[in-house]
């Protein structure tokens, strides 16, 4: 740390020490006063942060912030023997928390000690007189806050000319990102010739598959009638060796009944021959005969 810097801690620490100070005599010195006249007798009203009493020996009821008063005086004390002997860090968020509940504890009592005093002006009977007075515990309390919050933003650590010098260049690289942001980029034609070899292949290859598929769309046009009359050839191909797989060997075959005596046979109606002509071929009989006739072979249709 910098001469400056150390100067600016110790000057911190002592302005932590002086605000405890201050702080503990609030504690101890009277808040607030008031002295009622009335036409032969007086009554007077102290308020500390212990309590209040009045003159005649009676007590009112009154809040007591001495003990957080006496918190805050304890934390600022510790945080300037901590930032005194180098604990920054710690010294520095004790410092703070000091300086809070000393804020908080001392607008509580400033609070209190007004409400109380408007109060008492309304209820003064005719023909008395009130007499307050905001004493020195309550200037205490206030310059004790002020200058405790003055020794914990002392402590604080800030940043060095380094830090500063950096920090002035990042300010600079973010105008000159911000001004190049607002600027309007010239329009540029891009030359084929200076672009690079894989653009260049990318837009050759791009332009190639273009080409493939102008070429494969008067194809795909021309296939549905390809199959068409691949399936009409096919058909009757496929007829012509149908036919051609038959085997043409020239001979018939004729299966003989069985001699049987046409007065027993009970023909039916519709013409089926019944149960009594016995078996109708080799299938059903095998010992059946059969006659075997030769026939002149003749063309099939559609073959000459």
């Amino acid at each position: 740390m910098n001469p400056a810097g150390m100067k600016r801690r110790l000057a911190g620490a002592g302005a932590l020490a002086v605000g405890a100070v201050a702080t503990v005599g609030g504690v101890l010195l009277p808040l607030y006063t008031e002295v009622r006249t009335f036409p032969g007798q007086q009554a007077t009203l102290v308020v500390t942060a212990l309590g209040s009493t009045l003159t005649p020996g009676v007590t009112a009821s009154t809040p007591v912030f001495a003990v957080p008063l006496v918190l805050a005086a304890l934390l600022l004390l510790l945080a300037a023997v901590l930032v005194f002997r180098g604990a920054s860090p710690v010294g520095r968020m004790t410092a703070v928390a000091g300086a809070a509940v000393l804020l908080g504890v001392a607008w509580s009592v400033y609070l209190f000690v007004t409400n109380a005093a408007a109060v008492a002006v309304v209820s003064v009977p005719p023909g008395g007189q009130l007499v307050q007075t905001l004493d020195l515990g309550l200037f205490l309390l206030g310059g004790g806050w002020f200058v405790g919050t003055l020794g914990a933003v002392l402590v604080q650590e800030l940043p060095e000319e380094e830090d500063r010098s950096q920090w002035r260049d990042l300010e600079e690289r973010a105008d000159r990102i911000r001004d190049r942001v607002r600027e309007p980029e010239p329009e540029t034609v891009p030359d084929p010739e200076r672009a690079p070899r894989r653009r260049r292949r990318h837009a050759v290859e791009e332009r190639s598959r273009e080409r493939e598929e102008e070429q494969e769309r008067p194809r795909e046009r021309e296939r549905p009638r390809e199959r068409d009359e691949e399936r009409g050839r096919g058909g009757r191909r496929r007829r012509v060796e149908e036919r051609e797989r038959v085997e043409d060997t020239g001979e018939a075959v004729v299966y003989q009944l069985p001699d049987a005596p046409t007065d027993d046979l009970d023909t039916p109606a519709f013409g089926f021959p019944p149960a009594e002509f016995g078996p109708q071929g080799p299938e059903d009989d095998p010992d059946a005969s059969t006659t075997r006739v030769t026939l002149d072979p003749v063309d099939p249709p559609g073959r000459s």
